[in-house]
């Protein structure tokens, strides 16, 4: 790993300012790794290997011969978080804009300052999600007469992640705002393979039971301890295209503007082909 000279000014400025933010300092850089590995720069997976190698090399420049069984585990540990730290910011200056990491910084101090307006500092619609994600549990854990100030951010970030992951069809995301809340949202995300929606019946059968679990007074009939759904995973938009492409089954396509005796007598070769996909 070379430090060129023309890169130490930005890490140093990365350094220093982290410095000014002693306990935030470990949060912040959590949100700069999730940035380098949401922007592709590296993996988690080689990330933490370049961590583990680099601490292995300083324990060698401290004199251990056999730096695997003469550290304490403890020590080994600590070696570790430091070398993460460090690493973070190397690689955070090395492949982004300094306004990436002000930006990261922002987002971190914004639900901090008490008695302040709040102001999202970047473009929910153009914000990657693991920072609309971070910012939205952030005004969420808010106490009350606090999350109050934000409650206004909290729906534009809800509507763009809706809008993004479930649906675009307004009267969806009408309804679907007044009843999701971030964290039925990040539930959707953790369980989502592929980058596109997920479908219009997976959207409807969500929502459907996020309405059905509110409590009503007036209700004759509560129901919600009664209605569950399966543990369920939701396949991306572009993962079902892919596999149509790769198969070759765009050409079943126009089965609806077939007659019903048409899509009957078509369907057994489409499923046998669905199924050898």
């Amino acid at each position: 790993m070379a430090t060129e000279f023309y890169h130490v000014p930005k890490v140093m400025a990365v350094y220093l300012k982290l410095s000014e933010y002693p306990i935030l300092a470990r949060q912040i850089r959590a949100r700069m790794r999730d940035e380098l590995f949401a922007r592709g720069v590296i993996t988690q997976q080689q990330f933490e290997h370049d961590v583990r190698q680099a601490a292995i090399r300083s324990q060698k420049k401290e004199g251990l011969s056999d730096p695997l069984v003469q550290e304490p585990a403890e020590e080994w540990e600590e070696r570790l978080g430091i070398t993460r730290e460090h690493l973070t910011d190397f690689y955070f200056a090395l492949n982004l804009p300094h306004e990436a990491f002000e930006e990261v910084v922002r987002s971190v101090l914004g639900a901090r300052k008490p008695g302040e307006e709040v102001i999202l500092t970047f473009n929910p619609e153009l914000a990657p999600w693991y920072l609309l994600f971070a910012q939205a549990e952030e005004f969420e854990r808010l106490p009350s007469e606090k999350k109050d100030r934000v409650r206004h951010h909290l729906q534009q970030i809800c509507v763009v992640l809706i809008r993004g992951m479930i649906s675009d069809q307004l009267d969806f995301v009408g309804v679907a705002r007044k009843h999701f809340d971030v964290f039925d949202l990040r539930d959707i995300y953790d369980r989502r393979f592929g980058r596109g929606k997920i479908g219009g019946k997976a959207a409807g059968m969500m929502l459907a039971h996020k309405i059905l679990q509110e409590e009503d007074a007036d209700d004759p009939l509560p129901i919600s301890k009664h209605v569950v759904i399966p543990d369920s995973h939701f396949i991306g938009a572009d993962v079902y295209y892919d596999f149509m492409a790769h198969n070759e089954l765009f050409r079943f396509s126009d089965q609806k503007y077939k007659t019903r005796e048409e899509i009957e007598t078509d369907y057994p070769e489409i499923r046998q082909h669905f199924l050898e996909g």
